[in-house]
């Protein structure tokens, strides 16, 4: 890779895809064959959102804005209903 490749993605872009990838790996872990699939599911979505943050940051968009939107994908993860919770 001696070429440099540069893409732009908006913040909104890059939080809405990270939303849906969240969303993905907890749909992933609720319908996992075992726990510790599952824990790997909520792990990549962890990952996901420390990632996010680390460009969210980089990005140099308003730091309430990152904040809250934080806080929202966090709670996605955290605050996801069981499959029992949702039937």
């Amino acid at each position: 890779m001696d070429e440099e490749l540069n893409f732009s993605l908006s913040y909104e872009q890059l939080t809405a895809i990270t939303e849906r990838y969240i969303g993905e790996c907890i749909r992933n872990s609720n319908s996992a064959g075992s726990r510790d699939e599952s824990i790997i599911e909520v792990d990549w979505a962890r990952a996901c959102l420390d990632h996010w943050h680390l460009l969210a940051q980089a990005s140099h968009a308003p730091i309430e804005r990152v904040n809250a939107d934080r806080l929202r994908l966090t709670n996605l993860i955290w605050c996801y209903p069981t499959e029992e919770r949702r039937v």
